[in-house]
Parts: C-alpha cells; sequence; structure tokens
C-alpha cells in the first residue's frame, strides 16, 4: 500500500484519487478551496461526477502540507495553468526525491515548458514522471476500460507508477519518452480527439515544433518535428 497525495480536486484529481483508493493505497485529496473540500466531505461526490461515488477511505483537506506529509507518491493534477503555482506552494513541504507523477495536460503558454519541465524547475529536489492518454475522468471513475501510459527518464520509477496505477480496466504502459507523452497529451487537450490536427487547429502543432526546436537545440525543427510526430499520435491515440 502506498500513501499519496492528490494535489487537486477536480474531475481527473478526483477520478485518480478514487482509481487509487480502490487500488488499496492511502489516499488524501487536497483542493485549495476549503468549501470545495467541505462540500466533497459532505456529498462523497464530485458534481461533475454524480455517477462516481467517492470511497470513505479517502482522507480531504485544504491543507497542502498535510497532503504532501510523509508520501510515497504525489499526482500533480490541477489544471495545468494552476501547475507551477502550485508547484511553488509545494516546494516548502517537498522532501527530496519525492516521487512526482504528472497527469496535468498541456503546454505553459509564455514559456512553451512542457507541466515536467515547470516542475522539475520549481521542484528540483523531486523525481518527476508522466501519465497521459486517451483517458476521461468520467470513464475513469466509472471503471471503464481506460489505457495510458507513464513515462519517465528513470525505468524504476516508471514502474512504480505503473504498479501503482494499474488494475484490470485500468492498463498502464510504460516508456521513457517524457517529452512526446507530454505533447501528444498538449495535442489532445488543444485540438480534441475528434478533430483533425491540421487546418484551424494548425497553429498548435506549430507550437510543438517550436517546443521540439527548443529542447533539440537543431537548425530544423521540422526534421526532429517529422521524426517524433508518428510516435506521439500513437502513444496519445491521435491517429
Amino acid at each position: 500500500m502506498e500513501r499519496i497525495g492528490v494535489i487537486g480536486s477536480g474531475t481527473w484529481g478526483t477520478a485518480i484519487a478514487i482509481l487509487l483508493s480502490h487500488n488499496g493505497h492511502e489516499v488524501t485529496l487536497w483542493s485549495a478551496i476549503p468549501s470545495e473540500i467541505e462540500e466533497l466531505e459532505k456529498t462523497r461526490r464530485h458534481p461533475n461526477l454524480p455517477e462516481a461515488e467517492i470511497p470513505k477511505e479517502i482522507r480531504m483537506t485544504a491543507d497542502l502540507k498535510e497532503a504532501m506529509e510523509d508520501k510515497d507518491l504525489l499526482v500533480m493534477a490541477v489544471p495545468s495553468v494552476f501547475v507551477r503555482e502550485t508547484a511553488k506552494k509545494m516546494r516548502p513541504f517537498c522532501k527530496d526525491s519525492q516521487r512526482i507523477v504528472d497527469v496535468a495536460k498541456g503546454i505553459e503558454e509564455k514559456t512553451l515548458d512542457t507541466m515536467s519541465m515547470i516542475l522539475k524547475e520549481e521542484l528540483p529536489m523531486a523525481e518527476v514522471a508522466v501519465l497521459s492518454g486517451p483517458s476521461h475522468a468520467e470513464e475513469v471513475s466509472r471503471q471503464v476500460p481506460t489505457a495510458v501510459v507513464v513515462a519517465s527518464r528513470n525505468p524504476h520509477d516508471a514502474e512504480l507508477v505503473q504498479t501503482t496505477f494499474f488494475n484490470d480496466n485500468f492498463r498502464v504502459y510504460t516508456g521513457d519518452d517524457v517529452v512526446g507523452v507530454e505533447l501528444g497529451g498538449a495535442a489532445r487537450v488543444e485540438c480534441g480527439a475528434d478533430r483533425e490536427l491540421f487546418g484551424q487547429d494548425g497553429h498548435v502543432l506549430h507550437a510543438l515544433e517550436l517546443l521540439l526546436h527548443e529542447l533539440a537545440g537543431l537548425d530544423r525543427p521540422g526534421a526532429v518535428f517529422d521524426q517524433a510526430y508518428g510516435a506521439v499520435l500513437q502513444v496519445q491515440g491521435l491517429h
């Protein structure tokens, strides 16, 4: 049994907390809004996940220190626009080599940083993995079969996260392509899996191409993008 703090009580954070609790882990769910925690404790249901009951074993808190203290794993589940702000608040309570798995999808608009880049910048003492894939909170909360990928540059960390999340209805595969998994997740958020990736949303892929250029430090971003594009689509179920 792992002691896990889920940082963010939106639909995705709540669905992940339910999943991990069903897997037998000790889960604490955090929100920055005390009234939200009070309502969740009272109803044991998220308003946007009405069919999913939150197990009584899940602890609720608006205290970030409580959510993080003595945890084997932290799950960063706040919306991507709040990842940097939340990570800054987490820093005083983050222990050395703290394992964090990011499940937020997106790219920071001003910096073009992925979520793992932000976490490594704001929480340099932590070990960061990313989990993403063609998944939906309402389905995961109802135990609808889902497949995702966890990526880490440390294979051992990826396997630990896989073991923690994996069950008969939530299949987790491992890899080391952290950037590819994150870019695929960001493309799904911006474009939607049911839209054409080009056309009116083509600017999203251009932004991803520029980011790959920065990461690779090469003069021809198009060549780098062409090599990564197929892998990104396959990992995220975008083709």
